[in-house]
């Protein structure tokens, strides 16, 4: 489906998350002109009957999270160890990847108290480690132990899944995939330690065409992230070290702009903050680095280390400036950006249980701070 088939409410959110769409298709802003205000297509208000709360206001909305009294709201079982999560950007879906093979598709309502799964399908031959949403279309990816890289067609209204195309990579497990928020690009990640960067057409959405490899000496890559808005890629692994990487026009070519030093072991993970100028990366040195850019990106301090006790295998940031890790003891910490004194102030920490958060992600499309887990069988959604 094309951006402009869209229901015009769609549209709108789209545009709303990602304001460097409204430039990429100038021809769709007339039609933004004079429609609803954003604050109509939010979630209705739920009185709280919970008085430990944090409120925090965020462009205009006053966004709920509980303080020390952090709840499990949901537990969604499955019959197989559940290694990835995530939200759709914007149909109240929650998608999940397991170890033996399935993806599941949960509906969600608007508490986020029932959940029923609508769809379950065999993807893949072994562990599924990932799964990514495409920003304008219905379209995701999932990438597998099994060596490959599989893209997905989703029918909402029938809740059907179509397999478009399959990608072998036969050296090298597929551990991550991620589309660019607005360049016509993915890339993915494997044992290998390799990046590589894969255009996409999505009129023709089986027209898929490798591009190139981010490779240098012996840097080895194990994980990575796009920034919203910036042609700007973060990319971490092996060697301890942070890169930084200013993207072309098309996302075929990168520089290397920074190179940021400060972990001492592997880092597994690194994220942009959306809307301020913030990266924040984790590793098996059991902490979590806040690292603040300069206005035009082009040097980056760090402001702060947070110590976690234990490794950190993955991190979440919430657009209100909350930061949520997860860690190989089953524990999930909780700290908010305090953007005035350019630091990280420490709100809670969930107790899971023995197994480690092999993934997490806040929704970011509702009023009330919700936060998925999972490591185990299970799915816990957080309020």
């Amino acid at each position: 489906m094309r951006l402009e088939e869209l229901p015009i409410e769609i549209i709108h959110k789209l545009f709303v998350k990602c304001p460097q769409l409204r430039f990429v298709f100038s021809e769709l802003r007339i039609l933004l002109l004079g429609f609803i205000k954003p604050s109509d297509l939010e979630y209705p208000n739920k009185k709280n009957k919970h008085k430990k709360q944090i409120i925090i206001e965020h462009n205009g909305f006053n966004l709920e999270f509980r303080n020390k009294n952090i709840e499990c709201i949901d537990n969604i079982y499955n019959t197989s160890k559940i290694q990835c999560i995530t939200f759709h950007k914007i149909l109240p879906l929650l998608f999940t990847g397991c170890n033996n093979g399935f993806i599941s598709v949960y509906e969600l309502n608007n508490d986020f108290i029932k959940t029923r799964c609508i769809r379950c399908i065999k993807g893949h031959n072994d562990i599924i480690l990932s799964i990514a949403f495409h920003n304008l279309s219905l379209i995701f990816a999932t990438s597998s132990i099994d060596f490959t890289i599989k893209l997905w067609n989703f029918n909402y209204k029938e809740t059907l899944i179509q397999n478009l195309i399959t990608i072998t990579e036969p050296k090298s497990y597929l551990k991550k995939i991620l589309f660019h928020p607005f360049l016509s690009i993915f890339a993915s990640t494997g044992f290998d330690s390799k990046i590589k960067f894969w255009s996409i057409d999505i009129s023709n959405p089986k027209n898929i065409l490798y591009v190139s490899t981010l490779e240098e000496n012996s840097y080895k890559a194990n994980t990575f992230d796009f920034h919203l808005t910036i042609p700007l890629l973060a990319t971490a692994g092996y060697d301890h070290e942070i890169k930084i990487w200013l993207l072309n026009q098309s996302g075929t070519d990168t520089n290397l702009l920074l190179n940021l030093v400060g972990h001492s072991q592997i880092v597994k993970a690194v994220k942009f903050h959306e809307t301020t100028p913030y990266l924040v990366s984790g590793g098996c040195d059991n902490t979590i680095k806040l690292w603040l850019f300069n206005n035009n990106y082009t040097n980056a301090i760090c402001v702060a280390s947070l110590d976690c006790s234990s490794p950190v295998y993955t991190i979440s940031l919430h657009k209100s400036g909350l930061i949520a890790c997860g860690t190989h003891n089953g524990s999930i910490n909780i700290w908010q950006i305090d953007e005035n004194n350019k630091n990280a102030i420490y709100k809670t920490t969930i107790n899971k249980n023995e197994n480690y958060i092999s993934y997490l992600e806040f929704n970011n499309n509702t009023e009330n701070i919700v936060l998925a887990s999972c490591g185990d069988k299970i799915i816990k959604l957080w309020r």
